[in-house]
């Protein structure tokens, strides 16, 4: 499922203005952290139904 997220959120941003932490927490609770750089649109994301 990570995998497909990631790809998801790729195709929206150039790689250079969107930053992703994929880890796991003690319960094996896998999260995704994204940052993000400059002046990033999210209307692309709500748009699409991701957020």
């Amino acid at each position: 499922m990570i995998v497909e997220w990631s790809k998801i959120i790729k195709d929206f941003l150039p790689q250079d203005r969107i930053e992703m932490f994929f880890y796991e927490d003690k319960d094996f609770q896998k999260y995704v952290k994204i940052k993000f750089f400059g002046n990033t649109n999210l209307k692309n994301f709500s748009k699409n139904g991701i957020i």
